[in-house]
């Protein structure tokens, strides 16, 4: 697992951390580095075609993937108890404010047991989009994947191929301008 999640956060300070009392979640989060154990096949890699996501959103209506076909997607897997993805979390909202208007999509898909802790999670971090939970099935999205950790990102094009994993600060960006403009 990468750690540019910390890159692309640095309006969270030190004192701001200890303020929250998220230091201890944050070595916790840090010293297990939230392996979802013996789940999924193998990751989906860059140039692949990415798999259907058949899951609920928070209104309890169904989505499915294949509806934002022609549009690019950033398909973002974290839960409510994993710091580093709620840390991740501000970076998520200024890429999706600054780029939605030109076309790009965010999902994000929670692997979450509790579903209040999720909605709570939502809320809290003001998180606008697509906000799915997945069931943990063998046709979950988190299996579909290979989710193996969290957070877990893949960026898709426009014609339903992952053009990135795991991308954050700059290169995602990037990525993301490349996308849009194809």
């Amino acid at each position: 697992m990468t750690d540019g999640w910390l890159e692309t956060n640095t309006s969270m300070d030190c004192a701001t951390i200890c303020k929250k009392r998220l230091l201890p979640l944050m070595l916790l989060s840090a010293w297990s580095l939230h392996t979802v154990q013996g789940y999924g096949q193998e990751p989906i890699l860059v140039g692949e075609k990415a798999p259907e996501i058949r899951l609920a959103d928070i209104q309890d209506q169904p989505f499915l993937l294949s509806t934002l076909k022609g549009k690019v997607v950033l398909v973002d897997f974290w839960a409510s108890w994993c710091m580093p993805c709620r840390m991740s979390h501000p970076s998520l909202v200024k890429l999706q404010k600054s780029y939605a208007p030109r076309g790009l999509e965010v999902v994000s898909v929670s692997v979450d047991e509790d579903r209040r802790a999720w909605m709570r999670a939502v809320k809290t971090d003001n998180l606008s989009w697509t906000q799915l939970l997945d069931v943990r099935s063998r046709q979950a999205a988190s299996f579909a994947f290979g989710v193996k950790y969290l957070p877990n990102s893949f960026l898709i094009d426009k014609k339903g191929v992952v053009r990135g994993v795991d991308a954050t600060g700059r290169k995602l960006m990037r990525l993301v301008e490349a996308l849009l403009s194809e």
